[in-house]
């Protein structure tokens, strides 16, 4: 995680990436909604529940995925505080 001024603010932007086999990108989209799970035993719902949270601090998401080589998901949200804290 970073803070860092992004779009002219302060914010925090957290990555977490894998080395799996990736999302085909007609599917990426599809992640964000509720239920929707490849997994036996999911229930699709943490990567919705994630953007809620993002979107309630005024936030952005976003997710890129590479077929055989994995995807990252990205959290941007605003810094609290003009002093903040630069954390690498």
């Amino acid at each position: 995680a970073s803070v860092a001024r992004i779009g002219g603010r302060d914010a925090v932007r957290i990555s977490v990436a894998d080395d799996g086999k990736g999302i085909a990108a007609e599917n990426l989209a599809a992640i964000w909604e509720p239920y929707v799970t490849n997994k036996p035993g999911g229930t699709g719902l943490g990567l919705a529940i994630a953007r809620q949270a993002v979107w309630a601090h005024d936030g952005t998401v976003n997710a890129t995925s590479t077929l055989g080589k994995g995807t990252e998901i990205q959290f941007t949200i605003p810094a609290n505080g003009a002093g903040a804290e630069r954390i690498d």
